[in-house]
C-alpha cells in the first residue's frame, strides 16, 4: 500500500486543476472525487482558498 500525504493531494489536485484549466470545481470533483474528499477531509482551508 502506497501511503500518500497531503502534500501529494495538494500537487495531484494542482495537476488535475492545471490540465483542466476549464473546468468547474464540481466538474474537477467528478474527474477525481478521491483526491478533492482527501483535501476536504484534510485540509478544508487549503481546498476552499483553490476554488476555481
Amino acid at each position: 500500500m502506497v501511503d500518500y500525504s497531503l502534500c501529494d493531494f495538494k500537487s495531484q489536485w494542482l495537476d488535475l486543476v492545471h490540465q483542466n484549466q476549464t473546468l468547474s470545481k464540481t466538474e474537477l470533483r467528478k474527474k477525481n472525487p478521491s483526491i478533492y474528499m482527501r483535501l476536504y477531509r484534510g485540509d478544508k482551508e487549503w481546498t476552499y482558498k483553490r476554488d476555481v
